[in-house]
């Protein structure tokens, strides 16, 4: 059944939840929070609360969602460079809007990694969520002035560079240096990686070792192969 866009009103009362849910995920805990704190901070009733989120799982869930648009916009904008030089756009991009909400995802993040939760990013309550990021990558890859000649290959290529967005998030989480500095030097890193490796990848070598990462990124659901 077609979802019914919200009104501009309605889209304002939803974000006004969503950010005192952040809020109080800060100051108490993820696990402390109840749908009544939310509903009390947000200055609305419990059950004008409900009607945009069944329950709070919907407000971190939330955050990944936003998360992805952010990655969607800035894939669909990019216009030429190399595989390298578009991933270094796009990891910037996100690294810059998880700062904005640090705190927030870090509140959920113990259960964000368990992949049985249903908010963990790799369980499989998030699959349409994770679906829609591959896609992006996949954009990326095919948009590239370097892209490979090969379409399973440039498919390879895009679930690799996901996993290696995730790991860069996951260094992220762990980063308590000025400015974020470790995770600058892991999206550095990975860059030159990718802007030395490039032409290996079309070799016998490279494509097994391109297939290998994909492997192991479909096992994990965050790629098509598995």
């Amino acid at each position: 059944m077609p979802v019914t866009p919200l009104t501009a009103k309605s889209e304002r009362t939803r974000q006004r939840i969503l950010d005192a849910a952040l809020a109080l995920f800060v100051e108490k805990g993820f696990a402390a929070t109840t749908m009544r704190d939310i509903a009390a901070h947000a200055d609305v009733s419990l059950g004008l609360t409900y009607r945009y989120f069944a329950r709070k799982e919907e407000l971190a869930v939330a955050l990944y969602v936003e998360m992805n648009t952010r990655l969607k916009d800035v894939a669909f904008g990019l216009h030429g460079g190399t595989v390298a030089q578009r991933f270094e756009t796009l990891m910037r991009a996100t690294i810059e809007h998880l700062d904005r909400h640090r705190e927030a995802f870090l509140a959920v993040a113990a259960r964000a990694f368990d992949s049985h939760d249903d908010i963990g990013v790799l369980g499989s309550a998030t699959e349409p969520i994770r679906a829609s990021a591959r896609h992006s990558w996949e954009v990326l890859v095919e948009g590239a002035d370097d892209a490979p000649r090969s379409p399973q290959l440039r498919v390879r290529l895009a679930d690799a560079l996901y996993a290696a967005d995730l790991l860069v998030v996951l260094v992220w989480t762990q980063d308590r240096s000025p400015d974020r500095a470790a995770t600058r030097e892991a999206i550095t890193a990975t860059v030159q990686f990718l802007a030395m490796t490039r032409p290996f990848l079309e070799t016998p070598f490279g494509d097994v070792a391109l297939a290998q990462v994909a492997s192991i990124a479909g096992r994990l659901g965050i790629g098509r192969e598995g």
